[in-house]
């Protein structure tokens, strides 16, 4: 998947039939050297190779490489196969590095005498997969635009590139979500139980929805919007307020949630879409890593352990500055800018 990157990249200058033939034979190569490895494991275990993060990482692979397999078929263009290669083989050095049980171990009956593990699995990780190729191009969009204000065209392709992988992962997700409860009911009894990954699962799916919602929705929103969306504010604060006695961290907590809401309900163009699916993607990493091991408790937890994301935070900090000055010495001298002035001067 390595030489299948370095090629993809080298036909993104040259523009040659022959690099594009190899970049996507490199990347098919890996694609089926993972799914030679994950039908040899699940051939020992007799199951699914999926009870363990290390296990998750290859199906995680494995899931960039089989949809960039559909969409080279699909759409024939050279960013897929470079993101799949690139993004998949970072995948297979994380599961390669990181101190993970690599053993082939058995897992509760409860869990494995179950059709839906066999459908879940395989669907919720090509979802993180697909996200996590959107989540790529979203930092390349956004250090693209914050960099280089002026080529339009390479910011359109981005946007419609990343918005497309978006739209696909989101469904992906549901679909993932919607199978792990009929696993959950086979093995546990119940479809939802609310369990920290069932929440976290909701929270991120329901965070890409409202990149797309805001994304379809083309227009000024309307006031009477505003409107409905106060009242409904007002009734979930009244809500919360009658769960139990309130303490100082929970009310800077219910904040941080209104304030994140109207970032991704209200802020919408093209460097928004990017930076919100930055933020989105954070949700899944909660998801898929924190439920495991920050928060160790719910029925999906494999251990405890500790994670920071600052130094991530710090940088998409450093894009928007950077975009912000950009745009606005753009405009400054007579250029429109990405996203221009209003006429009564306001930004949209």
């Amino acid at each position: 998947m390595l030489i299948g990157t370095v090629l993809a990249l080298a036909s993104l200058f040259k523009r040659w039939r022959t690099l594009d033939v190899l970049a996507g034979a490199g990347m098919v190569a890996g694609f089926l050297a993972v799914s030679y490895g994950l039908w040899l494991r699940w051939h020992i275990a007799g199951r699914i190779p999926a009870s363990n993060m290390f296990e998750s990482l290859l199906f995680l692979s494995w899931g960039m490489g089989a949809f960039a397999v559909l969409g080279m078929l699909v759409t024939r263009h050279r960013v897929v196969p470079l993101t799949a290669s690139a993004m998949g083989a970072v995948a297979l050095m994380l599961a390669d590095l990181l101190p993970m049980n690599h053993f082939v171990r058995p897992i509760p009956p409860v869990l494995a005498d179950t059709i839906w593990m066999s459908i879940h699995v395989p669907t919720i990780m090509v979802s993180y997969s697909v996200l996590a190729l959107g989540v790529l191009l979203a930092h390349v969009q956004l250090i693209t635009m914050a960099m280089f204000p002026r080529k339009r065209a390479a910011h359109a392709q981005l946007d419609h590139w990343h918005t497309w992988y978006i739209h696909v992962g989101s469904f992906l997700l549901f679909a993932g979500i919607a199978t792990g409860s009929m696993w959950a009911a086979s093995s546990w009894g119940r479809y939802w139980g609310w369990d920290p990954k069932e929440v976290w699962s909701l929270v991120a799916l329901l965070g890409y929805l409202a990149i797309l919602h805001v994304r379809i929705n083309k227009d000024v929103i309307p006031r009477w919007a505003y409107v409905v969306g106060g009242i409904a504010v007002a009734t979930f604060a009244l809500i919360i307020l009658n769960f139990g006695p309130t303490i100082t961290l929970s009310v800077l907590a219910f904040i941080g949630v209104f304030v994140v809401g109207g970032f991704f309900a209200l802020v919408h163009g093209p460097f928004a879409t990017a930076l919100k699916s930055v933020f989105a993607f954070w949700l899944i990493i909660m998801t898929y890593v924190g439920a495991n091991y920050v928060l160790g408790t719910g029925l999906h937890s494999y251990g405890f352990g500790t994670g920071a994301v600052a130094k991530h935070m710090f940088q998409v900090a450093g894009l928007i500055w950077r975009w912000r000055c950009s745009v606005r010495f753009s405009t400054s001298y007579g250029e429109t800018g990405l996203i221009p002035l209003r006429q009564d001067g306001r930004w949209p």
